[in-house]
């Protein structure tokens, strides 16, 4: 079930979790472009139908699962690996890192030249050349950074993949269970607090609760994403054993309406709050996704090539997509106005998803653009 004909073997459930992934990340973006997603909210939610409300409010909550999704996948891959040797940690820091490492400058150079040229053609005009070198020189050593909101990710993902042959050191060597309790710290401090905190905010309960233990980072609970995803995988013929698909697509349904239950009370207020990748429902939904689709048997015949070829070519989806989607708000945003934002969403997610798979098509058949543009692996 977990084959593919290939060079390499593919792990079929992590190909269609890639697939999702990718879907309900660019989602976000078109999301938060068609409807009033991070600003405005109460405003827009009293003056749209329920069915408005209730797609805006199914496709906010998905779309923040694609994060976890991502995250969860890298753990189950890379600290399953064992590195038992330096050549192994080497080889590592030369493939896996070092390729990463250079798809995001090129795309760190792409973005910021766009947006330059569109956000600022009269810097990019009159500015003399040897100012408009040292920005990029900064921009591409991640100083002062012009770049699309998306590329957080990268920021953040790079320092964490050094980390990984460490990580997986310590877990091989028998230390895996000393992590819960770091893990529980975690989720104590960075998901179940501020969910209080934003729940008496949100309701204006004059109780304002939080906490410096362990600090705060984005980074102390994107990890736990990392270490579930490992635990899952490590742990999967187990979990097999143990729960049944339909079981757990009935839970898993049920959690996704509570929490989407919950985003649309929010949205009702004037607080404008979102739920976040440390939002503990957001948490569970990426989670039960994960261990729902590891629970699939197998996909009809039909869909194994298109779930394969757009779990490879995810990574460039991810780059791709927020560009053309800003350009497609850019010139659209006045023609756009008097659209059904649900129709406005859905032309944003096909045109951008739609618009990269035939952008990296033809790229791709450059050895260059498939290898360090996109990171298309066999």
């Amino acid at each position: 079930m977990n084959k593919e004909s290939g060079q390499k073997q593919r792990i079929l459930y992590l190909d269609l979790l890639r697939a999702i992934a990718i879907i309900s990340i660019s989602l976000n973006h078109a999301v938060n472009r068609a409807f009033a997603v991070q600003e405005g909210q109460a405003a827009e939610t009293a003056v749209l139908p329920l069915y408005l409300n209730v797609i805006k409010t199914g496709a906010a909550v998905f779309s923040r699962i694609g994060v976890p999704l991502f995250l969860m996948i890298t753990g189950s891959l890379m600290l399953t690996r064992e590195y038992k040797t330096k050549k192994d940690i080497s080889h590592f820091y030369k493939s896996n890192w070092l390729n990463l490492f250079i798809t995001a400058e090129i795309w760190f150079f792409i973005m910021f030249v766009i947006i330059m040229a569109i956000s600022a053609p009269d810097m990019f005009r009159l500015e003399s050349l040897p100012k408009l070198l040292l920005r990029c020189i900064l921009n591409q050593l991640f100083v002062s950074q012009k770049t699309l909101g998306s590329m957080w990710y990268m920021q953040i993902i790079i320092p964490m993949y050094m980390l990984l042959p460490v990580f997986s050191l310590f877990l091989h060597k028998g230390f895996d269970k000393w992590l819960i309790p770091l893990t529980g710290i975690i989720i104590y401090t960075q998901y179940l607090i501020p969910a209080v905190s934003a729940f008496f905010k949100m309701n204006e309960i004059p109780f304002a609760v939080h906490t410096d233990f362990g600090g705060e980072g984005i980074v102390h609970y994107l990890f736990v994403y990392v270490l579930a995803g490992y635990w899952i995988h490590k742990n999967r013929e187990r979990i097999r054993e143990l729960v049944r698909v339909r079981n757990m697509l009935i839970l898993w349904i049920l959690l996704f309406a509570v929490v989407c239950t919950y985003q649309l009370y929010a949205f009702q207020k004037e607080m404008d709050y979102v739920l976040r990748y440390n939002s503990p429902g957001v948490a569970l939904c990426g989670v039960g996704l994960f261990i729902l689709i590891l629970l699939v048997k197998d996909v009809p015949g039909f869909l194994r090539k298109p779930i394969v070829y757009l779990s490879q070519i995810s990574f460039g989806i991810y780059f791709v997509h927020i560009i053309i989607m800003e350009i497609l708000v850019r010139f659209i945003a006045a023609l756009s106005v008097s659209w059904n934002p649900a129709l406005l969403m859905l032309f944003y997610e096909v045109v951008s998803v739609g618009g990269s798979v035939l952008f990296i098509a033809i790229l791709s058949k450059n050895r260059f653009c498939r290898k360090y543009m996109f990171m298309i692996k066999p």
